[in-house]
């Protein structure tokens, strides 16, 4: 899913600004955390109708469906944020030596 660009992109934005790597996720999940969550809902929401169909191959593809997108709204929102703020800081680091 395009998550992970979204929150990416209004990372660099904010990292364009001068603001420090924390700062700058969290100003970046509290601007499209939101946007992003309700577009992830609503997907997982249109799919999980798909489940209770008869058809058992419909029924396993939205059911996998659901579940990579469930899965990838929670990275986006958790595993993202932590592992680009680490990278960066390390990063920034080895620069200033």
């Amino acid at each position: 899913m395009g998550f992970t660009i979204l929150i990416l992109e209004r990372f660099h934005e904010e990292q364009r600004l001068g603001k420090p790597v924390q700062d700058s996720m969290v100003s970046a999940v509290s601007n499209v955390g939101q946007a992003i969550t309700a577009s992830g809902l609503t997907v997982v929401g249109g799919f999980a109708a798909l489940i209770f169909v008869n058809f058992p191959v419909i029924s396993s593809f939205g059911l996998i469906t659901v579940l990579d997108t469930l899965y990838s709204l929670i990275s986006a929102l958790t595993i993202l944020p932590a592992i680009t703020a680490l990278l960066y800081s390390k990063a920034k680091n080895k620069k200033a030596k």
